[in-house]
Formats: structure tokens, C-alpha cells, sequence
């Protein structure tokens, strides 16, 4: 876990059952007796491996059962849920499995849009309706949203909302940005609150 949190960013969230925090960080307990039997099994690098990740592990902040909610379990597994739920509402778009021709695209813009560099890059996708802009940027989002999971939103059919809406259309947009990158947000009710909030 610890390995895929460092070379993918995926996330980590501890459940202390019935062990202190301190024993997962430190080895303690029963986890010190653990590995007294580990060391006669495995080899010394592979058990210092596993306390270096325990070690990380247990800095991370987590949930300890008897000291959450009042110990109601029921409680606590809501919670946990809802955090989850939030963790991976920033899920990929969707675009169909069979696209062709759409490599060299997307390896057009992943160098144009220069992920990593310290600057900030706008690519604008132009040209007539159908010709897969709107797939190309949802295949890019797709492509760059590990690297973005804690911020990021897709808007969708902007020019059209903002042309039938007129305001709603531009405050809708706004709150969906400010729900998807802000948590908690405060509910938008008009253009300028949006931009004020948007830019702060």
C-alpha cells in the first residue's frame, strides 16, 4: 500500500482496530512480538521494508475505533463511508473503449499542456461540432487526474449553459467548479459572489 501511495498517489486510510496508533508507528506490542518471529523468517531487508512502511502508516492521520464516535461503531463506519464516498466521487470521465486514432491527439496535448513544468498552461481545442473535442479532453482529464485528485472539476457544455441560461447557467457552473475542488463551499446564488469566491 505504502509502495502504491508513493509511485501512484493513491490514497491510504487507516482503520486502528483494537491497536494504538503509536504500536503501528513504533512497533510496539504485539506488533514488536510479530516481528521478533518475522525476523527468524524473513530476510533483514524485507522486515525493515515492512516497519519503515508500518512507521508511515501509522503517521497518517486515521480513524481508531474506540476512541471515534464515542466508540459506536455504527457511527464510525458512516463516517468512514462518506469519506471514501468523497475520495472517489473525482472519478474519470466517460468516453468509449473503442476510439481510434486518438493517440497521437492526446500525445499532442499531454506536450503541449507541459504536466509538471512550475507555469500554467490553457489549450484551446478548436473545430466543428463532432469531430471529438469534447472526447479528447475528457480522454486528457482521464489521463491527469491521479495527478490532480485532490482539485479538479470538468466542466461541461460551458458556451451552451451560459447561452441558455444566461446567469443561472454561468452560477451552476460555478457552484459545480466550487463542489468539486472545495469542500465544505458556500452555496452561489449570483455571478459576482461566484467570482469573488472563485477567486479567493
Amino acid at each position: 500500500m505504502v509502495d502504491c501511495k508513493r509511485s501512484n498517489g493513491q490514497s491510504i486510510l487507516p482503520i486502528f482496530y483494537d491497536v494504538e496508533p503509536s504500536d503501528v508507528n513504533h512497533q510496539s506490542g504485539s506488533y514488536e512480538e510479530a516481528f521478533c518471529k518475522h525476523e527468524n523468517c524473513f530476510d533483514e531487508c524485507t522486515v525493515m521494508k515492512w516497519k519503515e512502511a508500518l512507521t508511515q502508516v501509522g503517521e497518517l492521520h486515521g480513524w481508531h475505533v474506540n476512541k471515534e464516535a464515542d466508540g459506536h461503531q455504527g457511527e464510525l463506519v458512516e463516517t468512514i463511508v462518506q469519506t471514501v464516498s468523497l475520495n472517489l466521487k473525482k472519478k474519470c470521465m466517460f468516453t468509449s473503449d473503442y476510439l481510434v486514432m486518438i493517440d497521437d491527439h492526446l500525445n499532442e496535448m499531454m506536450r503541449l499542456l507541459n504536466v509538471g513544468s512550475n507555469d500554467v498552461r490553457i489549450v484551446g481545442i478548436l473545430g466543428m461540432g463532432g469531430i471529438g473535442k469534447t472526447t479528447i479532453a475528457k480522454s486528457i482529464y482521464n489521463k491527469l487526474l491521479q495527478d490532480f485528485k485532490n482539485c479538479c472539476s470538468f466542466l461541461a457544455d460551458v458556451r451552451e449553459k451560459v447561452k441558455q441560461y444566461k446567469d443561472k447557467g454561468i452560477v451552476d457552473l460555478q457552484n459545480q467548479l466550487l463542489n468539486d475542488t472545495l469542500k465544505p463551499h458556500p452555496l452561489i446564488t449570483n455571478v459576482n459572489d461566484g467570482i469573488e469566491v472563485i477567486k479567493s
